[in-house]
């Protein structure tokens, strides 16, 4: 055992054994181990290791003990206080790093251990690290804040969508915006959503929707970054700063839906809107159009009540003007105007007399005066004026007669109009009872063998009643 490890460690203190009688070397333990200590120090010198971390301790003095372990295998290591290098924020159970440092034994246990003098996280946590600290650098630069943000539009017509062409991202976002809203405009710029160059592809894709117009010179009205969900390595493409940049400098709005619910990335923070799924996109775009279709089915819905209900009262009213129409008939207004006509003639006659009486009773008075004054000439002269008088009376009466007649003949030729018989000239005919002269107006009034007269416009008929049949309005 000497002798291999003489071979493997090379010790310089060791004498060659005699050929004949080999002698064995003794070591105390702290011999031996001052001897490890010094090859770990002196040959293997500083290494990196990978590994995940267990067992952390960290001790009052500042000194932190942890183990550094693989599938296979424990390392102990020390990382002390005053090591100015090191990244203690990374350093907790379970994260995997990679420490960098130096060999040595810790001699009262007589364990070897790595001295750590720098640590970087790895895998996941180095992107964790690296997320963290960008996040931290562009909040500072003012790009998440909510000031600068562009509102998204509640009717966009054409949406740019940067994302992978064959991704399930891509089949859930457009499923639903044919479900809710299928008029909606679709533009697809596909690019690789992880992996190596992905993230320049994406900020292509950002870039090429400043400038693409369709044939109507119309552009995009909104941006949408997205992919489906995965770990933080896949979504890492939207966590690089060039993505950042371009939409933030993007002059038309963007939404970031990128991963599930729970997955976060700096393009959510930057972009003007995040959507917690791609599909959750789809219904924020549309969701103005529902509300709207809503609204003008609702609106709808009043109109159609409101049309019932002007109808019925329509109704309502055309049912009061025919009852006001039969109210206000030409038989009911032509016997008015009669009673109207006959008033006037008994006010004509009765003014006529009068006037009459008036004069002669003046006339009396005047022959009375005259007979009582007897002079001839006085005499003459009332008897001319007496005749002038007479004159102007018979005058005023045959004006007054003639204005009466005029009146008279107006209103007869009003009730001419009015006339039943002048609807005979319109095609009309009036059947009367031969024996009674009464107008027939109920077929219940006659019965079989009745004798009628039928005026017609030119002449008149004479039948008899052979049949009666009765049939409704």
């Amino acid at each position: 055992m000497a002798r291999i490890l003489q071979s493997q460690w090379d010790f310089d203190d060791v004498p060659d054994p005699e050929p004949q009688k080999p002698v064995e070397k003794v070591w105390t333990v702290s011999e031996i181990t001052r001897r490890l200590k010094k090859w770990l120090e002196q040959e293997v010198g500083r290494v990196s290791i990978v590994g995940e971390i267990s067992n952390l301790r960290r001790q009052s003095s500042g000194h932190i003990y942890f183990t550094l372990k693989d599938d296979q295998a424990a390392l102990q290591c020390v990382l002390f206080r005053g090591t100015a290098d090191a990244n203690r924020s990374c350093l907790k159970d379970g994260a995997e790093i990679r420490a960098k440092g130096d060999f040595s034994i810790y001699a009262p246990r007589g364990q070897y251990q790595l001295v750590v003098r720098e640590v970087e996280p790895q895998g996941a946590g180095a992107l964790q690290a690296k997320f963290d600290a960008l996040k931290l650098r562009l909040q500072g630069l003012g790009w998440f804040d909510s000031e600068r943000k562009r509102p998204i539009p509640k009717f966009p017509q054409r949406i740019g969508c940067v994302t992978s062409a064959s991704g399930a991202a891509l089949r859930d976002f457009v499923h639903v915006i044919e479900r809710r809203f299928p008029g909606l405009q679709i533009w697809v710029y596909s690019s690789r959503v992880q992996g190596a160059g992905a993230a320049e592809e994406i900020a292509r894709g950002i870039d090429a929707f400043q400038s693409f117009q369709d044939e109507n010179g119309n552009r995009a009205d909104v941006i949408v970054l997205t992919r489906g969900g995965g770990s933080l390595e896949d979504l890492w493409a939207f966590n690089e700063e060039i993505v950042a940049q371009h939409i933030f400098e993007s002059s038309i709005p963007v939404i970031s839906a990128i991963g599930h619910e729970i997955d976060f990335s700096i393009s959510d923070f930057v972009a003007d809107l995040r959507a917690a799924t791609p599909s959750a996109a789809a219904e924020i775009l549309t969701q103005h159009y529902l509300q709207a279709i809503e609204k003008a089915d609702a609106l709808n819905g009043r109109l159609s009540r409101a049309s019932r209900q002007y109808i019925q009262w329509a109704l309502h009213q055309q049912q009061t003007l025919l009852r006001r129409l039969e109210l206000s008939s030409p038989k009911r207004w032509l016997e008015t105007q009669r009673q109207k006509l006959d008033d006037l003639d008994n006010d004509l006659s009765r003014e006529a007399q009068r006037v009459l009486q008036t004069k002669i009773n003046q006339s009396r008075e005047v022959q009375s005066r005259l007979q009582r004054i007897h002079p001839e000439r006085i005499a003459a002269q009332l008897s001319d004026a007496l005749q002038s008088k007479w004159n102007e009376l018979q005058l005023g009466v045959n004006r007054r007669l003639e204005l009466q007649k005029t009146t008279l003949k107006s209103l007869q030729e009003r009730l001419k109009l009015l006339s039943p018989w002048n609807t005979l000239d319109r095609g009309y005919s009036i059947t009367f009872d031969s024996n009674t002269g009464q107008v027939v107006r109920d077929i219940n009034k006659i019965k079989k063998g009745d004798s009628l007269t039928t005026h017609l416009p030119k002449g008149k008929v004479m039948s008899r009643v052979e049949d009666i049949k009765s049939e409704g309005k």
